[in-house]
């Protein structure tokens, strides 16, 4: 989407980079394992007005790989597990809006989802939707949640193919990158330098823009 990301160590969570510099856009990939400082820092900074992205519910896992009881960011996220559902992965064709209007309905192909996320204080923009032809449970995806000052976006599903479809560019990447997109507009991020063909955003291509000097 033509952002010139900053990746952060663990320490720099920790240590409320993120309020120092005044960052406004913080995206958390698999990050399944958190330290409690982290989670209280990420927290912190939604509160303060940041925006939080994450693929699934970050911080189950303490540093040293041991379960938490209870997730710390699912108030942030909106979200909490429901007990009574047992299956940890549910799969399937995943079909919704990209945090956009509700009738801009999208095929993002086929996604793993975490069917026991249900929302408490989020909205969900999207759905798998239970098949009769399988063991899977129906499970809600793309959550979004006001926090604070700011906002908080989960999307609970897998996309692991990103880089097969950018570079195919067909309809599912044009799904996946508008819903990336919207939440870094939300955000208000910016792409210094987008990148297009023909007026259309250009799959498989990214400015990484850098300063030299004064320049």
């Amino acid at each position: 989407i033509g952002l010139n990301p900053h990746f952060l160590s663990d320490d720099e969570v920790a240590d409320g980079w993120l309020d120092k510099v005044n960052a406004k856009f913080l995206i958390l990939p698999g990050c399944n394992s958190l330290s409690d400082d982290e989670t209280k820092a990420i927290e912190t900074f939604v509160a303060n007005g940041g925006t939080v992205l994450a693929d699934i519910l970050p911080g189950h896992r303490q540093p040293n790989g041991n379960i938490r009881k209870s997730i710390p960011l699912a108030k942030v996220f909106g979200v909490k597990r429901d007990g009574k559902i047992k299956t940890k992965r549910s799969q399937g064709s995943l079909n919704g809006s990209p945090y956009g209007p509700k009738d801009d309905q999208r095929d993002f192909a086929f996604s793993l989802a975490d069917p026991r996320l249900i929302p408490t204080t989020a909205k969900s923009f999207a759905a798998i939707p239970k098949q009769s032809d399988t063991p899977y449970p129906a499970a809600k995806a793309f959550f979004s949640n006001r926090f604070g000052k700011g906002q908080a976006y989960l999307l609970n599903a897998s996309f692991a193919n990103y880089d097969t479809m950018r570079r195919r560019g067909d309809a599912t990447w044009r799904a996946w990158r508008d819903t990336i997109k919207q939440v870094a507009d939300n955000a208000q991020t910016r792409s210094v330098m987008p990148g297009t063909s023909g007026g259309e955003p250009t799959p498989g291509f990214e400015f990484s823009p850098f300063n030299n000097g004064n320049g």
